[in-house]
């Protein structure tokens, strides 16, 4: 079974024996390797956002804490993107976005 660390390792030794087995189109491992970094690229945004959204969740929590509820509620109005929950991640279940 090839792995992304043999892909990323030695892509032309991959190519070689992928040709070696009669499969023409070894360019798929350059194609592959791309898909790989755009996907980090894509979960290190995926992170960030959610990380931006639980430290306000904390912010908006603390302000009702402390009874300052107007704070709280201007806070969860913040941005009119939409917010990822980070239980649609689970294994299976399907992206979920909600639009406020």
């Amino acid at each position: 079974m090839l792995t992304m660390a043999i892909l990323r390792q030695d892509p032309d030794g991959v190519k070689q024996k992928l040709h070696k087995k009669h499969f023409a189109p070894v360019e798929i491992v350059d194609y592959v390797i791309g898909l790989d970094d755009r996907r980090k690229k894509l979960q290190l945004d995926c992170d960030n956002m959610l990380a931006q959204i639980n430290a306000a969740s904390k912010e908006i929590g603390q302000l009702m804490a402390k009874g300052q509820r107007d704070e709280a509620e201007a806070k969860k109005h913040w941005s009119s993107c939409p917010i990822y929950r980070p239980m649609s991640f689970r294994k299976g279940k399907p992206l979920q976005i909600i639009f406020r």
